[in-house]
């Protein structure tokens, strides 16, 4: 008699049987860390001893802290915050670790823009660089791609206040180069049009490409200022795509 084969596990089986072993893990992990921190005399340690046993604290810190990030994003999906009666991940992370929702709130977008910035996601989870350091590195990074790599380099040599401001001025210079490449594109707008001599209209434009996306789709919406690049206060005003106009016949 032909025995009948074992089920098989399905995907879905198998990755939530390899979580719920993480989260065990996870578990006997932190139990283990505040055994340990409970049995931790500072004054029977001596110099080498203490900055030893801070440094593996230290590691531990900067490993749960990264955990929050990469699990923020998820709970943001799922909106698991709401089971809690949080009104959002910020809240559940500020209530669970007895901070601010407002600092709380700095992993919650750190986590959303680790999905375009594979090499700062890594160095996270691999303790090269803190929470803090990745949420400067990306911010710039979502603005300009291609600083990443300069800034992660900076964030192995330099104190976490230089990477910030150094991040800072990355965002600041390309708001200012897109924002004087919008004020050229703007200053350079023209419509020309006419009537020919077999009573044709006939007309030549040139217009920001913001501008002619929604007018070639038909769109009746005119541009606004918020479909400009950011300007801050002084910025400058949509208008009409077709100011300034120029008639001629031929």
């Amino acid at each position: 008699m032909r025995r009948a084969a074992a089920p098989r596990s399905t995907t879905g089986e198998t990755s939530r049987a390899g979580s719920t072993a993480v989260s065990s893990d996870l578990a006997e992990l932190a139990a283990r860390a505040e055994e340990l921190l409970g049995r931790v005399d500072p004054e029977r340690l001596d110099g080498d001893e203490v900055l030893a046993v801070l440094g593996w604290f230290s590691r531990l810190r900067r490993a749960g802290a990264a955990g929050e990030v990469l699990l923020a994003r998820r709970v943001e999906e799922v909106g698991a915050y709401r089971r809690g009666g949080h009104r959002s991940t910020a809240a559940l992370i500020a209530a669970r670790t007895g901070t601010s929702p407002a600092r709380a709130g700095e992993p919650v977008e750190t986590a959303k823009r680790l999905g375009t910035c594979p090499r700062t996601k890594q160095a996270l989870v691999s303790g090269v660089v803190s929470v803090e350091q990745a949420h400067a590195i990306t911010a710039a990074a979502r603005v300009v791609p291609e600083a990443e790599a300069h800034l992660l380099e900076l964030a192995d040599r330099e104190t976490l206040r230089t990477l910030q401001e150094r991040a800072r001025d990355v965002r600041l210079e390309a708001e200012v180069d897109r924002l004087g490449w919008y004020r050229r594109q703007r200053a350079a707008r023209s419509l020309t049009h006419g009537r020919d001599d077999e009573g044709m209209v006939w007309g030549r434009f040139r217009l920001p490409p913001i501008w002619a996306r929604r007018w070639s789709t038909g769109s009746s919406t005119r541009p606004t200022a918020s479909t400009a690049p950011p300007t801050g206060k002084a910025g400058p005003r949509a208008t009409t795509a077709t100011s300034p106009t120029r008639s001629s016949r031929s």
